[in-house]
């Protein structure tokens, strides 16, 4: 017994199982992204056929727009170019988020300790709070990076 496919965010997707599926905290590991239609036209081959699997087949890249949809195709990238929802990022495979996000506000909780502990009036406190403040945004740059 089959159930009728349903249209999900442009995609048909048929549902053929009703249990549900168990939660999992994965985050997409990126790879990179396409800035606009253009670099999509000129890169896409060399960019997405780079991955293969443990057997040495290719692995298929995941492309989705800056509204999460799947960008499986040139209709797709079009769409996203017409509506503006580039840049289009891509990637193969998936990381627990948890470790991810652990490691993330470690380094966060570490680099805003000198805020709650310098007097920021003086010039020692205004350098403690820049270097924090700097520390910070490396943390989530890198952060940025990992996750691109």
């Amino acid at each position: 017994m089959s159930a009728a496919p349903s249209h999900d965010r442009g995609i048909t997707v048929g549902k053929s199982w009703p249990r549900p599926t168990t939660p999992a905290p994965l985050v997409p590991r990126w790879e990179g992204e396409f800035r606009d239609h253009q670099d999509w036209v000129n890169f896409a081959h060399k960019r997405l056929t780079v991955a293969s699997d443990s057997n040495g087949a290719q692995l298929k890249a995941i492309c989705v727009d800056t509204l999460g949809r799947r960008c499986a195709n040139g209709r797709d990238m079009k769409r996203a170019a017409d509506e503006g929802t580039f840049p289009v990022r891509y990637f193969f495979d998936c990381e627990a988020a948890a470790d991810v996000n652990a490691d993330l506000l470690d380094a966060l909780k570490d680099a805003n300790e000198p805020l709650a502990m310098c007097q920021p009036r003086t010039d020692h406190g205004a350098r403690c709070q820049s270097a924090a403040t700097l520390k910070a945004w490396a943390v989530i740059e890198k952060a940025k990076g990992s996750a691109s």
